[in-house]
């Protein structure tokens, strides 16, 4: 039995995810190649010696998990995620987490993981149940930061639980909380 593999879609995405990662296969419509996104597509993964295989659009929309996939699909094994404690024992000192809790949308989970790649947070934190995990639509919302970002699933009380043991600060976030987030200290013990 070969291990799972994910599905990355749309140009940007797959550009994004050869930058960083080697895809087992990158799926073209034939007769698109020749566009300049996809061309360096096709270079990329010529370099990282990923096999690069031209097939029809019908093909493409039946894999598709998405509906937009531009012409490519790139599957690739799923990134590694470090558990919470391997995490923390990695990251000493300052270290920001993102806690999510009922996140069902996949586009805001991909936006949010996006921010968090290109903000320098360390991990975001989902429920095990009652979230959204890493999906195709996540990825493509995400521009492929999804793949960047360990995505940890666990229990949020655990983890919060187990954060604070470790000395950490939490700060929870509510749109109605007497102070903004940006006047919060958010460094340094407690």
């Amino acid at each position: 039995m070969s291990p799972p593999t994910t599905q990355v879609e749309g140009r940007n995405p797959v550009h994004e995810t050869l930058k960083t990662t080697t895809p087992t296969t990158i799926l073209i419509t034939q007769g698109t190649q020749t566009h300049p996104k996809l061309q360096d597509i096709i270079r990329l993964a010529q370099q990282r010696g990923t096999k690069v295989e031209l097939t029809t659009k019908k093909r493409l929309d039946h894999l598709s998990k998405t509906g937009r996939h531009q012409g490519v699909i790139a599957l690739i094994q799923p990134p590694p995620t470090p558990t919470l404690k391997q995490l923390l024992h990695q990251n000493q000192g300052d270290i920001t987490l993102i806690l999510l809790d009922r996140v069902y949308d996949p586009m805001n989970l991909g936006n949010i993981l996006r921010t968090a790649e290109a903000t320098g947070t360390h991990a975001v934190i989902i429920p095990k149940k009652g979230s959204v995990g890493l999906t195709p639509a996540v990825i493509r919302a995400s521009m492929g930061g999804g793949l960047h970002i360990p995505l940890i699933c666990t229990s949020l009380f655990q983890a919060a639980k187990h954060i604070k043991q470790e000395g950490i600060t939490l700060i929870a976030v509510h749109p109605d909380a007497p102070t903004a987030y940006t006047n919060a200290r958010l460094t340094g013990p407690t």
